[in-house]
């Protein structure tokens, strides 16, 4: 919101704020689309989280566009980046909560046809 106010000096449509967790944001705001007469959005979050709200976005009925965003990246590379850090554990929990997530997504969209 504050990107594209301040920045590309554009109005917010709409804020959805009911949901707590992208898995209800994806209908709310597909039904808050309803509206505007489209169902195709940019998709703007985590590079980590993309694969995961891309499935409940489209699971939502809604047409995405992804656009991650917080990558990250060491360039060039060091015989350090290679060695056990805090941070590669934290990323490796990101990582593996995404993982865990979609699948949970896969297994509800099988269970419910």
């Amino acid at each position: 919101r504050d990107f594209l106010e301040k920045e590309l000096k554009r109005s917010v449509a709409f804020i959805e704020d009911k949901s707590s967790d992208t898995r209800q944001n994806a209908p709310y705001t597909a039904g808050k689309l309803k509206d505007f007469k489209t169902d195709t959005i940019f998709l703007v979050t985590d590079v980590w989280h993309m694969p995961r709200a891309t499935l409940a976005f489209e699971a939502a009925g809604l047409k995405v566009i992804p656009a991650p965003m917080g990558f990250r990246s060491t360039a060039p590379l060091k015989v350090t980046d290679f060695l056990p850090s805090a941070e590669g554990l934290r990323l490796s929990g990101s990582v593996l909560h995404e993982l865990v997530g979609e699948i949970w997504y896969s297994a509800r969209r099988l269970i419910k046809g």
